[in-house]
């Protein structure tokens, strides 16, 4: 259960003669995604009044074991001064109601992050005359910091199950809104060769595109070419009708290769069962 789960208490406690209704928010409070992250808390929230109002509180306590009714919301990720803004005019709007609201910060530990980028079937390892001879045979140009990356990992799968975020506006595929993009794996030397071939030769992407992961509905993370001005990483899904050039479009998710590792994180589902399976009272 989580923020995008609709009609639903995520979990229910009472302390300190407090009726505590949480709500476990894994969506990040990032520019491309926090319209559709606003949008799911407001309907969450007109879901849990609709719950106070309808007297379901009384299922699980006497009236006589409570003072308060407290809204609380649980997050993964910090938040900016767009977040605490909105935050700010929920908390105001639950109070009118005559309850409370309030947020805290529950970021990831060290062992939820521990080897999540550690990557396992990795292909053989590769040396700089391997990258070189690619750059040559295709008239591309890989970016400084992916042949760090392919030096030290040939491709592979993460240890943890991975996923980052788009914005829905951005995202073409037809899901559910703030839904991630997984990471099923990344390329190793040979994948790269060959996926750039096949996308090439049918003119799905452009030359300047290089594949260098998939997620599991097949659609590619593609990296830019550094032979012209222009760099990042890019999304593709393939199941995209081609635009007026013929060409899959394709979206940008950040401007250069380092940046994207650090948009990935723990599968959502992942982080959110291992919250509901601590004690409620680290939360309360």
């Amino acid at each position: 259960m989580s923020i995008l789960d609709g009609k639903v208490v995520d979990a229910l406690a009472l302390k300190n003669r407090k009726v505590i209704l949480a709500i476990f928010d894994a969506l990040p409070w990032r520019e491309y995604i926090i319209e559709t992250h606003i949008t799911a808390l407001q309907n969450k929230l007109n879901d849990y009044l609709d719950f106070i109002e309808g007297d379901q509180i009384s299922q699980h306590y006497t009236q006589d074991q409570y003072e308060q009714v407290v809204i609380r919301l649980i997050a993964k990720y910090n938040f900016n001064d767009k977040a605490l803004y909105y935050l700010n005019m929920a908390k105001d709007a639950v109070e009118k109601a005559g309850y409370f609201f309030e947020w805290q910060f529950h970021p990831l530990s060290e062992k939820d992050l521990e080897g999540y980028m550690d990557l396992s079937d990795s292909g053989p390892r590769l040396r700089k005359k391997d990258l070189d001879k690619l750059e040559k045979d295709k008239n591309i140009k890989l970016p400084e910091d992916y042949r760090n990356f392919l030096l030290q990992n040939n491709g592979g799968i993460t240890q943890t199950e991975v996923e980052f975020f788009m914005d829905e506006d951005r995202y073409m595929r037809k899901t559910e809104p703030g839904c991630g993009i997984d990471i099923q794996y990344f390329y190793s030397l040979d994948k790269i060769r060959e996926t750039y071939e096949k996308m090439v030769s049918e003119e799905s992407i452009a030359p300047s595109f290089i594949p260098i992961a998939c997620d599991s509905y097949g659609d590619q993370i593609l990296l830019l070419s550094q032979n012209g001005r222009e760099k990042g990483v890019f999304f593709a899904e393939c199941e995209s009708a081609a635009g007026r050039n013929g060409l899959r479009p394709v979206v940008r998710i950040t401007d250069s290769f380092t940046e994207f590792p650090e948009m990935l994180t723990p599968f959502r589902d992942e982080y959110e069962n291992g919250v509901q399976k601590e004690d409620i009272s680290n939360f309360i």
